[in-house]
């Protein structure tokens, strides 16, 4: 079964246990054996030190007879497992295989490039809004930057260009509630203000003449310092269009409060390095979980046909079983 993994580590095992299976068969069933009554030959055995040996295994064997020895040898074991069961809650996987000790020199050299040229883009995650054209892209991701913002995240943490390119629907809204609040009495009070401030009446009467308000599109910004980020954030792709959004998330809740926000919003999906590992170590953790069910079936049907008691079966894999 772990041969049929997708992870080419797990295949590599399989072909170390599939070479280390016989080799232990063989060295059970002929070289322990032969040495076993090499040691307890005893004082009949050539040479000082396998006389020792065999000796000192002869008093273990007499005294695991003994019913103190075999409490303290239980309680022994018992003692150890529960040390290791406490400590291997502390054990932790990794989804990166630079911790399996694989260096590329390659790799580490456009990863220091990245870093000095975006600092802390290994902390940061990416979301990004699509759609069937740009408008709907926009749309997208107005919603998504307002749900960050709504949950906690704050502006200096999202890197967006929905403030000063939203979608024309947003803009349409907003151009709405502006022109209800310059109408009336509150209109009539900001014309006040701007003659009291030394404004000339033609200029006020331009800037408060809302009906000939040009949208805000991307060819707005592309003479301006702003152009570049907004051609960053804007991608085509296939006939679908994209806008990307750049979320500082450093930490594993924050990405996974992050997807919590955006999985909903239609179109939109989170991409981070944090995220990635999360879901390889997922898969990774259920083909082990997997290999071991495998693993122990088989041992147990395995040795319940070549012993004809099941119960030995069972009992032959606990070795195995508090190992791991």
């Amino acid at each position: 079964m772990v041969a049929l993994s997708n992870f080419v580590a797990l295949r590599q095992l399989a072909l170390f246990a599939v070479v280390s299976v016989p080799v232990a068969m063989l060295v059970t069933l002929w070289v322990l054996p032969a040495f076993h009554r090499f040691l307890l030959s005893g004082p009949n055995a050539e040479g000082v030190a396998t006389q020792r040996f065999g000796k000192l295994f002869q008093q273990l064997y007499a005294a695991i007879g003994n019913r103190r020895w075999r409490i303290a040898v239980i309680t022994l074991f018992i003692c150890v497992t529960a040390v290791a069961l406490q400590t291997g809650r502390e054990v932790t996987m990794s989804g990166d295989p630079r911790d399996l000790g694989y260096r590329d020199g390659e790799l580490e050299k456009r990863s220091r490039t990245l870093q000095s040229l975006f600092p802390g883009f290994a902390e940061q995650a990416l979301v990004i809004a699509s759609g069937g054209s740009y408008e709907q892209a926009l749309q997208a991701n107005d919603a998504v930057y307002g749900a960050l913002l709504a949950n906690g995240f704050h502006r200096t943490e999202v890197v967006s260009i929905s403030p000063f390119l939203p979608s024309l629907k947003s803009q349409s809204r907003a151009l709405a509630a502006v022109q209800q609040a310059m109408g009336g009495e509150r209109g009539r009070r900001t014309k006040e203000l701007f003659a009291q401030a030394g404004f000339k009446p033609g200029y006020v009467a331009r800037v408060m003449d809302l009906t000939q308000v040009a949208p805000i599109l991307p060819a707005t910004y592309a003479a301006t310092s702003l152009g570049q980020m907004v051609d960053d954030a804007l991608k085509v792709e296939g006939g679908e269009f994209f806008v990307l959004t750049r979320v500082h998330a450093g930490a594993d809740k924050a990405v996974a409060r992050l997807v919590d926000l955006v999985t909903p919003i239609a179109g939109c999906r989170v991409v981070s390095e944090r995220l990635e590992t999360q879901q390889v170590l997922s898969v990774l953790g259920r083909e082990i979980i997997w290999m071991l069910a495998v693993w122990i079936g088989a041992a147990v049907i395995f040795l319940t046909l070549s012993t004809r008691s099941l119960w030995f079966g069972l009992r032959s894999t606990l070795p195995a079983l508090f190992g791991v």
